[in-house]
């Protein structure tokens, strides 16, 4: 049983949707590492070097696109990652990760994307509630978790 499709029943438009590379791409990536992934034991269920090189590309293909994505995803959320950052190198890495760490704390906490709420209509409902004398609790355990993560990710 072949566990890749043969490349002749694909068309290259097909391919190169698929792997990221036309024929001759396959091919010349085949013959340039071919000879180093080929299995040194002829085993029956062993992969073929093509066959490891098209499984490679496509989860390749997938990983790039969900990367994008994730990308796309902090910079519609901060908007400091949509230009160049004028930092020293390691304070933009810092910047970078206090975005992917408060990114995945608006994920568990559901907080949705700028853009994909009506924030206006909470607002409107905590100055009504200011407006009727209601107090908001402080979000004590909010606050204990802001100042963990300042001060693992932040320290000067």
């Amino acid at each position: 049983m072949d566990r890749a499709p043969n490349l002749n029943d694909l068309t290259e438009m097909e391919i190169i949707q698929r792997y990221r590379f036309d024929m001759n791409g396959i091919l010349y990536l085949e013959q340039l590492i071919g000879n180093g992934i080929t299995p040194k034991v002829n085993r029956n269920n062993a992969l073929r070097a093509r066959q490891k090189i098209l499984i490679t590309l496509r989860s390749h293909k997938i990983t790039r696109a969900l990367v994008e994505r994730s990308i796309g995803q902090l910079k519609k959320r901060f908007g400091v990652l949509h230009g160049e950052i004028n930092l020293e190198p390691h304070k933009v890495c810092k910047v970078i990760v206090a975005c992917c760490v408060l990114h995945n704390i608006c994920k568990e906490r559901a907080i949705p994307i700028n853009g994909d709420d009506d924030s206006d209509d909470e607002d409107d409902n905590a100055d009504d509630q200011l407006a009727q004398g209601v107090r908001q609790p402080p979000n004590v355990a909010g606050n204990r978790f802001r100042d963990h993560v300042a001060a693992t990710y932040f320290r000067p």
